[in-house]
């Protein structure tokens, strides 16, 4: 049962979708970033100049990457499967695991990562779930597709999404104070 207005809204789309017929297919997803995420480049610039940051601890993801869904889908629709699919990360983890991951990741200050709760934040949440990933066994048994592993996720939005701002950053032709970096 939905939690929220937009799962609400959600669930109400999926239902009249397919009404439409058995030709349908309705693909259910978790967080989905996009190839370099403006939150997560702010939050680089802020550990590297120093400043802190608050990734919430308990506000969970089950991240996947833009290009993951979309050679999905175009599985999915290559194949002409219909019914409901479900795509997500192999398990959930925090804003503020990440936040940590990233600081060390760089060799960065992880005292800066201040964990913060959604609950006492100025952000207003209708619903916040405790769990985001979804069963993905229709995935695995039917595609042969398993979930991502997340800290794949996250590693390969370190070594690849974040490695050309960090090749400017150390560059001796380009010094950080040249970037604003302190």
């Amino acid at each position: 049962m939905p939690q929220s207005e937009y799962g609400r809204q959600k669930a109400e789309a999926e239902a009249r979708l397919l009404k439409l017929g058995e030709r349908v297919c309705v693909l259910r997803l978790t967080k989905v970033f996009p190839r370099n995420p403006p939150l997560l480049a702010q939050w680089l610039t802020n550990l590297m100049n120093s400043e802190s940051i608050h990734p919430f601890h308990d506000l969970a993801c089950s991240p996947l990457f833009v290009d993951q869904v979309a050679e999905l889908l175009v599985s999915i629709a290559r194949k002409k499967l219909t019914g409901i699919w479900r795509f997500s990360g192999d398990r959930d983890i925090t804003y503020a695991d990440i936040g940590c991951h990233l600081a060390s990741r760089f060799d960065l200050d992880s005292r800066l990562v201040q964990a913060a709760s959604v609950v006492t934040s100025s952000y207003h949440f209708e619903h916040i779930p405790i769990y985001t990933s979804l069963d993905c066994s229709r995935l695995e048994t039917e595609l042969w597709i398993k979930p991502p592993p997340v800290w794949k996720f996250v590693r390969r939005l370190w070594d690849h999404e974040f490695s050309v701002m960090w090749q400017v950053i150390l560059s001796p032709a380009c010094p950080p104070r040249d970037l604003g970096f302190r």
